[in-house]
């Protein structure tokens, strides 16, 4: 009986779906889904790329390639489709070796200028949209391309006349002569120097509720808030990725050379352990270690691993670019999608939210915008003149607005400071009782404050270390008593003047003695049940070389010494008190009992 078979489409970079279809068993797994879609390419650099799709539960995931696909497929209807994506972007064009390769990236790369992923300023808009228009129509020429020309490409999401005539500008002057090879290597490399290059980004809220922007890529983490990168870290200085709920936690090196650990808050367990399995996956490839483990917090008694990278690194993929040796294929380049005469802005379209323009001029401290694409992007620049003037940045405002905080603070501290002072007593006024003293009136001898301490039940006196008489005393100053507890009206030790006990640190030690002691209690119960049941359940553990080891030298022996003493105590001591309780029960009855 042969087995069942099942069918998936790929959608490549290009846009086209329907071209590969793909075919498969129960069994293969994704990395035979990636390696028929790169035979189809004639890729052969494919450790750079990956497939993307989307589970039963609507989210944006990447096919595991070790992994069977049916399982990874579980759920979903047919026609399934996965995305031919570039998955770990080189540091730049000269990493790739074959030119079909770079296409494939440039068109990824421009698809992330379109969609959003790639943030750039005014001017690199231009040199990268010039790149594009001039590896698709050559150079320029008057008679065929009339002006607005480049108001066919669909290059970003939204673009004005002053940018389309830039890029009309660049392409008739300085592009001209270039090939389409050269300029998608130029595109590739002018891109790879942009923040946003080959990021993969989250949104998610820091441990003050701030929204910001996780991304992951060659470069490390990054950070950023309101278009400004708040924090980068390399991957070498990462030390630790793991991740507890919702929550993702990267532990890194700072510039003092210590462990600063950062929390990261994301909507759902689901992202939070998607978003560790990317940094992860990037950390690995990039700094060529391919042992790191994402760890899942948990128990500080059990902690078991989350998810382990089991891919290839960067200088696996060095090694075989280098490794080719082939006449390399013919690239069958495509044109880029029209745009479909829309000339108008975002916020024209029925977008309501309120995305911000930046200003030429300030572009040297960009403004980044986001927006949910197909797989959650980035939005990339606009020109001025599209869209209002964004006000400045939240961050930017935040130490004006904590400086007005901190003066109403000190302010409001100043006005109770003072009511205070105006209703206190003064300090001479105030007598060991707490009543205020009028100054004419004569202090009390000690012995009636003990008196009327004592009439006031208070049982517990500190003891004395001064072993003067209390006559010799009546002179001296009276130093103010002891607090007492207000619960229980006693008086208290100086050595504990608050009153409180060491009961936290006690309790504290006790909930891990506890703890222990039901740990061992649940490992005696778990491996009697293993060695003296037959539950049915057990028997791989039991079949186990290591519990076979463990039985026969250690529990075995164990067993025989704790029979020995058990039977010991039950001859000896249980057997013999049984009888004596007994007979002692006999005697009472018998006693008790009425004679006849």
């Amino acid at each position: 009986m042969m087995s069942s078979s099942y069918s998936c489409f790929v959608e490549l970079l290009d846009g086209n779906v329907d071209d590969i279809e793909f075919k498969y068993k129960k069994n293969d797994k994704g990395q035979a889904l990636l390696d028929h879609v790169c035979k189809e390419l004639k890729l052969e650099e494919k450790d750079y790329f990956g497939m993307r799709m989307t589970n039963k539960d609507k989210q944006k995931r990447w096919v595991d390639l070790t992994k069977p696909l049916y399982k990874q497929f579980k759920g979903i209807n047919p026609p399934r489709t996965v995305k031919f994506r570039v998955k770990f972007y080189p540091i730049s064009a000269t990493k790739l070796k074959e030119e079909i390769s770079r296409y494939q990236l440039f068109l990824q790369l421009q698809r992330d200028l379109r969609k959003g992923r790639l943030y750039c300023t005014f001017e690199e808009a231009a040199r990268l949209g010039s790149y594009i228009v001039q590896a698709s129509l050559g150079d320029h020429n008057v008679e065929e391309h009339e002006p607005g020309y480049v108001s066919e490409f669909d290059l970003f999401p939204t673009i004005s006349e002053k940018l389309r005539g830039r890029i009309e500008e660049l392409h008739s002057t300085t592009m001209s002569g270039e090939t389409a090879s050269n300029c998608e290597g130029d595109f590739i490399e002018e891109a790879s120097h942009l923040m946003t290059y080959g990021i993969d980004p989250f949104q998610v809220t820091d441990v003050g509720n701030t929204s910001l922007i996780l991304g992951f890529s060659f470069r490390g983490v990054l950070l950023l808030r309101n278009g400004a990168v708040l924090d980068s870290t390399e991957w070498e200085l990462v030390k630790k990725i793991s991740h507890d709920g919702k929550h993702l936690h990267i532990t890194g090196i700072s510039g003092q050379a210590t462990k600063v650990k950062r929390s990261f808050h994301f909507p759902s367990s689901a992202e939070s352990e998607h978003a560790g399995r990317c940094a992860l996956e990037q950390q690995a490839f990039f700094s060529d270690n391919p042992q790191l483990t994402l760890r899942r917090s948990g128990s500080f008694i059990i902690k078991r691993n989350s998810f382990k990278f089991k891919g290839k690194t960067v200088k696996d993929a060095q090694e075989k670019s280098q490794s080719i040796q082939r006449v390399e294929p013919h690239v069958n380049r495509i044109r880029p999608q029209i745009r479909s005469r829309r000339s108008r802005s975002l916020n024209d379209n029925g977008d309501d939210s309120g995305i911000p323009s930046v200003p030429e001029e300030h572009s040297s401290s960009p403004q980044k915008l986001f927006d949910e694409d197909a797989e959650g992007k980035l939005m990339p620049p606009m020109d001025p003149e599209d869209l209002h003037l964004p006000e400045p940045p939240l961050m930017e405002e935040q130490p004006v607005e904590l400086e007005r905080n901190v003066a109403q603070e000190q302010m409001i501290a100043a006005e109770v400071l003072n009511v205070m002072e105006e209703i206190k007593p003064a300090e001479d006024d105030v007598t060991d009782l707490g009543r205020k003293q009028e100054p004419d009136e004569p202090m009390p001898p000690l012995e009636d404050v003990i008196r009327a301490e004592t009439s006031n039940h208070v049982h517990t006196l500190p003891p004395r270390e001064d072993p003067t008489p209390l006559k010799a005393q009546n002179s001296a100053p009276v130093s103010h008593a002891a607090p007492r507890s207000k619960e229980s009206n006693h008086a208290v030790h100086p050595g504990n003047p608050a009153g409180k006990t060491n009961s936290g640190g006690l309790g504290i030690i006790g909930k891990v003695l506890l703890t222990l002691v039901l740990l061992i209690c649940a490992m005696v119960v778990f491996v009697v049940v293993l060695f003296e049941t037959k539950v049915s359940f057990l028997d791989p553990v039991r079949g186990l070389e290591q519990v076979k080891m463990a039985e026969s030298l250690y529990y075995q022996p164990s067993r025989g010494v704790v029979l020995e003493h058990a039977n010991h105590i039950y001859s000896d001591v249980l057997q013999p008190s049984a009888r004596y309780v007994h007979t002692q029960w006999h005697r009472v009855v018998t006693k008790s009992a009425p004679q006849k």
